[in-house]
């Protein structure tokens, strides 16, 4: 029999903070030997943590002095990683408008650069925010590409979490038949 241990926050709560340590050392080094891209991805990887510790105000400032800093070395596609985490963050928050401004532009530049496979997660979270906005149809189409491209991919962890969206998509509009097979899906993938 197999089992499966789930940690919780609190249980996490000691790798977290070491963690954090570690990053802040890595942005301090960086900062002595004046390493502008180590800068830029330790406050990225702080911004990070900030947020799955649930403390947006704070990851949102680091996430914007990693972009900024990416912005300056003209590395695209990680300005596009931080606005990716930017529009997590938004979103939590509730403030949907920033979370689509942010996740639309990570969109761009993934476009731009012809990242196909990373927009399986823009899908993903601009889904999620039409539908937190009741935009029902420009959240189903838009996990109906998420869901192409992760099948193209064969992505099994992005297929469960878009399954998952699906599934909160169908019971937040009734469908809870529909619901629950992409809930069994989900779990399939997961």
């Amino acid at each position: 029999t197999t089992e499966i241990y789930t940690l919780s926050l609190h249980d996490a709560l000691p790798i977290f903070t070491r963690a954090k340590e570690i990053y802040q050392e890595c942005l301090e080094i960086a900062q002595d030997l004046d390493m502008k891209v180590g800068q830029a991805h330790a406050y990225m990887h702080l911004g990070r943590l900030s947020s799955l510790h649930e403390k947006y105000p704070e990851a949102t400032e680091f996430l914007k002095q990693s972009m900024d800093l990416f912005n300056k070395l003209q590395i695209k596609w990680a300005v596009a990683e931080c606005c990716l985490f930017l529009g997590q963050c938004y979103t939590s928050q509730g403030e949907y408008e920033d979370a689509l401004r942010s996740l639309q532009y990570a969109r761009k530049i993934l476009t731009d650069l012809n990242i196909t496979w990373r927009m399986i997660f823009i899908y993903i979270h601009l889904a999620e925010v039409y539908r937190k906005t009741n935009k029902i149809e420009k959240a189903n189409k838009l996990l109906n590409k998420a869901l192409q491209s992760a099948k193209q991919y064969d992505n099994d962890i992005m297929l469960g979490k878009i399954h998952t969206e699906y599934a909160l998509f169908c019971a937040e509009s009734g469908l809870n038949n529909e619901a629950r097979e992409h809930f069994t899906s989900a779990r399939v993938y997961l």
